[in-house]
């Protein structure tokens, strides 16, 4: 897929694609690199997060939805904000009481100025 980081700090993350290797057949981004790129953004912004504050754990995919938006005709971004803080607290909690966390974080695909998609994935984390 050719992901590069662009920013990576526990405040949020963003992951860039070239468009040549994501190609469908219709000269556009392929959905499932634009799917691929907006999970891992996700993982990776709950990782980093996780890692700043505590050992890494297990971090897993439990449920994503993907809505496309627009055509991606260039390279395309992720970007994934911190969750708010009451969903943080409410996450840090049932890891630390259950040694397992649930939370749905949020990610944006931009290309060319253009939101093209919006993903919403759920993310377990476990001790």
């Amino acid at each position: 897929m050719g992901v590069r980081v662009v920013a990576l700090d526990p405040t949020g993350v963003t992951l860039c694609a070239p468009l040549t290797p994501n190609l469908n057949h219709e000269a556009t981004a392929f959905g499932g690199s634009t799917s691929a790129l907006a999970i891992l953004t996700g993982w990776t912004q709950l990782y980093a997060r996780l890692w700043s504050i505590t050992e890494p754990r297990r971090i897993v995919i439990q449920r994503s939805a993907v809505q496309f938006l627009a055509p991606i005709v260039g390279e395309f971004c992720a970007t994934a904000a911190a969750p708010p803080q009451h969903e943080w607290e409410r996450f840090m909690a049932q890891l630390d009481q259950h040694g397992k966390g649930r939370i749905v974080i949020r990610v944006d695909v931009l290309s060319n100025g253009v939101r093209a998609a919006a993903f919403e994935g759920k993310y377990v984390a476990v001790k």
